[in-house]
């Protein structure tokens, strides 16, 4: 009797040695499929490149150039004896571009901005009375020489005049010596320098002329 119990106890625990290296060799390769939250992704770089010219203002900005990208998938599963099945769809948009900037930064210009602005601030009461004389000055220069193109005008409105007057007297001798074109010639420059009355007489001797001086049918 003592024989076989010692046998079973053996049996016993040959079987749970077996049982627990199998456990143990399994383990690891169990524990890797059913531990769904590993995962290992790689990073994905895409890029583009513009080779072009283009001439940017100051402050401002060009468009070079974009791209886009698109793709569509679908995935059915559909068992012949579960049902009607599963079927998925997915879309992808994706759009590029790429624009450049131009800022001119002028160190030297800064520089003259900043002085300028500190020497408004520090300037003595008697330069700034200074400023104040030569600007008055100026302002008076620019009424004379307002009052200087003025007469300037004047004069020379005048002298149309008067060669305007010497053409209407030569027209008028020129029709005394029985040469009425001549004297529609002297007249129609006249006009075009005469104003006011003696406009008005010269285009009553020009009508006149014109009536008297119509040609004859026969």
């Amino acid at each position: 009797m003592i024989p076989q119990l010692l046998k079973s106890r053996w049996r016993a625990v040959l079987l749970l040695g077996l049982f627990w290296v199998g456990v143990s060799l399994t383990t690891p390769a169990a524990a890797q499929v059913l531990n769904p939250n590993i995962s290992l992704q790689l990073p994905t770089y895409r890029f583009f490149t513009v080779q072009t010219n283009v001439v940017v203002p100051d402050s401002g900005g060009a468009y070079l150039g974009g791209i886009r990208r698109s793709s569509n998938g679908s995935t059915a599963f559909h068992p012949s004896m579960l049902g009607p099945g599963v079927r998925g769809r997915g879309q992808n948009r994706q759009a590029g571009g790429m624009q450049v900037e131009a800022t001119i930064i002028d160190h030297q210009e800064l520089d003259r901005q900043l002085l300028a602005e500190t020497n408004d601030r520090e300037m003595p009461e008697k330069e700034a009375r200074s400023l104040k004389m030569q600007a008055t000055r100026s302002s008076s220069e620019s009424l004379t020489s307002v009052s200087a193109i003025e007469a300037k005008i004047a004069a020379e409105a005048k002298e149309k005049q008067q060669k305007a007057w010497q053409d209407y007297q030569r027209g008028l001798a020129a029709l005394d010596q029985g040469k009425p074109k001549v004297a529609k010639i002297y007249w129609q420059m006249a006009l075009r320098r005469a104003e006011g009355t003696l406009k008005n007489q010269i285009q009553r001797e020009l009508a006149s002329l014109a009536a008297t001086t119509i040609p004859n049918p026969n």
